[in-house]
């Protein structure tokens, strides 16, 4: 599948970043305006582009990633239903714990695994 992207840049006119086949990036700019802009600012531009594409993809799969991991708990109700959170409120406070203490807990993990997930994209 190719992915054609343009962007427009104010002193060069037009960027052209094409992602191939077999994972290969090819980069053109197309310098409408014979603005003066030599070889090595063009490579600069194309270089920074490239940077941006590759990091917009790092980013782009740590939320995949989110959202797969979001998914595997979208059960259907008809799996998994909702509970009646009076009487688990009963049961929990029967063992000497809270609903909002479970509820904490549970949140804490699940923010801890988003915050596993972007610490690796964000060190990188």
């Amino acid at each position: 599948m190719m992915k054609k992207y343009t962007f427009r840049l104010s002193r060069i006119g037009e960027c052209l970043l094409v992602d191939g086949w077999n994972n290969r990036v090819v980069l053109s700019v197309v310098d409408k305006k014979n603005c003066g802009i030599t070889k090595d600012q063009k490579m600069e531009i194309l270089e920074s582009i490239a940077c941006a594409s590759v990091e917009n993809e790092k980013f782009r799969d740590a939320l995949l990633r989110i959202d797969n991991w979001a998914k595997a708990y979208s059960f259907s109700l008809s799996v998994l239903p909702e509970l009646d959170f009076k009487k688990v409120a009963k049961v929990l406070k029967a063992a000497g714990l809270s609903l909002d203490e479970v509820s904490a807990s549970n949140m804490r993990h699940v923010l801890a695994q988003v915050k596993d997930i972007t610490k690796q994209v964000l060190k990188e």
